[in-house]
């Protein structure tokens, strides 16, 4: 009767719009009716377990501690486990990143160690087409620092390559992550070592005499290094500083094994490939003399994202974790999860038994719920 209305008065394309409109008002209407029903049943439902538990104070207490102590072990060890296993993934080449490891012999059993001498990362970056950047870092050793009144003792300080800001992902705040470290008696400082010392004045162009002996510039300013970091640092020291501009101690062969090199593979590169040319390398340089003096010299690249919990080298830059402690934690944190729900289960399971002769499923249902 009110399309037959709206028909006469307006036409049939207004009453058809009309009709339309007023039939999804009522499907709406009956919806929401409904589930205003639904939800007044559920938190009527609700209430109810709440005084239930209430009622059942010790065995609630029980089922809601084992599940709380359960839920926070595996949150705190599943952040643990992702922790370890994220090491050094922030880089943004990370996963074209190795580390040149060396194996010594001199006339018995070979060493692996982590560190090697000044020469190869660089002569790999002129010989080797498919390494497109290299970048050392040399440990420095605990050292007095000082800028007027304020002077403390560092440990985490480190001799470094400019290529060293280029290679890895250390977010400059502030200056040229390019020329940051190309003069000698250049430093670049963490943000949390920059306010230790010049507090909230701009530290870029200030110095710092390191040792009672040099004076650096302080130019460049990073983000605190990550935790999940192989190797962390308060400080970075231009390594021409070291070496004061000599470019062939800087690049020499027969120098101490005391410098950490990386290399960055191009993208389609093959590290099998290139480690398979490396004993060319040493013998081009070194095999000679080293034949001479009954030693031998090896190189063997690491991925980056694999030192961490996989390498067991000599002379690492820090402590490395475990890969099978890590899957040991998992396993616990999992174990620990499984018990507290099989347990949840049987408690629940025994007290349905009773409640559903009383109360019916749909009350029972609501109290594990809740």
């Amino acid at each position: 009767e009110l399309y037959t209305e709206e028909y006469a008065r307006r036409g049939q394309a207004h009453a058809a719009l009309w009709t339309f409109g007023q039939t999804l008002q009522s499907v709406f209407a009956c919806r929401i009716g409904a589930l205003t029903d639904q939800m007044a049943a559920a938190g009527s439902s609700l209430a109810a377990a709440a005084r239930a538990l209430g009622r059942q104070r010790l065995l609630s207490t029980l089922i809601m501690a084992g599940l709380t102590v359960a839920f926070a072990c595996g949150i705190v060890v599943s952040y643990y486990v992702v922790h370890e296993l994220r090491f050094d993934r922030y880089h943004h080449d990370a996963a074209r990143i190795y580390r040149l490891g060396a194996e010594l012999s001199l006339g018995g059993t070979p060493n692996a160690i982590a560190s090697t001498n000044a020469a190869p990362a660089l002569a790999m970056v002129e010989e080797f087409p498919e390494v497109e950047r290299a970048a050392r870092v040399r440990p420095m050793g605990r050292k007095p620092v000082r800028h007027g009144n304020r002077q403390f003792y560092e440990e985490r300080m480190l001799w470094a390559d400019a290529s060293v800001l280029d290679v890895f992902s250390f977010p400059m705040i502030r200056g040229n992550p390019d020329t940051a470290l190309v003069q000698p008696r250049s430093i670049v400082l963490t943000r949390e070592a920059a306010e230790k010392y010049f507090g909230a004045r701009d530290p870029l162009g200030r110095t710092l005499v390191v040792n009672n002996t040099t004076e650096f510039t302080v130019t460049g300013i990073v983000k605190n290094v990550r935790s999940d970091s192989h190797f962390v640092f308060d400080m970075l020291c231009s390594l021409e500083t070291l070496y004061d501009g000599n470019r062939e101690q800087m690049e020499a062969w027969f120098s101490p094994f005391v410098h950490y090199s990386y290399v960055v593979l191009a993208k389609d590169a093959s590290p099998e490939e290139v480690e398979r040319r490396l004993p060319g390398l040493v013998d081009r340089h070194v095999g000679d003399d080293a034949a001479a003096s009954g030693a031998s010299l090896a190189y063997f690249l690491q991925p980056l994202t694999r030192i961490h919990l996989h390498s067991k080298l000599r002379h690492e830059l820090a402590p490395n974790g475990n890969f099978v402690s890590i899957c040991a934690f998992g396993f616990v944190a999992l174990s620990i999860l499984l018990i507290a729900s099989l347990n949840f289960v049987n408690l629940m399971r025994s007290r349905a038994a009773v409640r559903t002769r009383e109360v019916g499923a749909a009350q029972v249902l609501a109290e594990s719920l809740l």
